[in-house]
């Protein structure tokens, strides 16, 4: 007697596009779709990087709504949802959750030139930490 499938919609909010998996109890992708951002931010000002509060919830819906479509009989077999984003993003609400400015995020830098050049021994000394 094999062991009913369990399947979990997750919701991957990333800074350049957002998924939606359908994955089961044993870690298997059993299907996908990603929704990529033309335009992942905006920014007014230098070192800025805004985005419409409601932008990510839109893309997650996008993506839900194409898997239910194509994947109706694992869609139907959901038991939980999951939901990773981009770290250090916030959204300033007021106190019935509506936004009231723009989500705030991280403005990542990792591919930036003129970094600055750290001696070997602070470089060990940030690994361990």
């Amino acid at each position: 007697m094999s062991e009913e499938e369990r399947i979990v919609l997750v919701f991957d909010v990333g800074t350049q596009s957002s998924r939606a998996l359908l994955i089961n109890q044993f870690g298997n992708i059993l299907a996908k779709s990603q929704k990529k951002y033309e335009h992942p931010y905006f920014s007014n000002h230098i070192d800025y990087a805004e985005q419409d509060a409601d932008f990510y919830y839109q893309k997650i819906c996008e993506a839900s709504m194409e898997l239910s479509q194509a994947y109706s009989l694992l869609f139907q077999k959901i038991e939980a949802i999951s939901l990773t984003t981009i770290r250090d993003t916030v959204v300033c609400v007021d106190s019935e959750g509506k936004p009231l400015r723009p989500a705030i995020l991280w403005l990542d830098k990792r591919r930036a030139k003129g970094k600055p050049h750290l001696p070997n021994v602070t470089k060990a000394l940030l690994k361990t930490v």
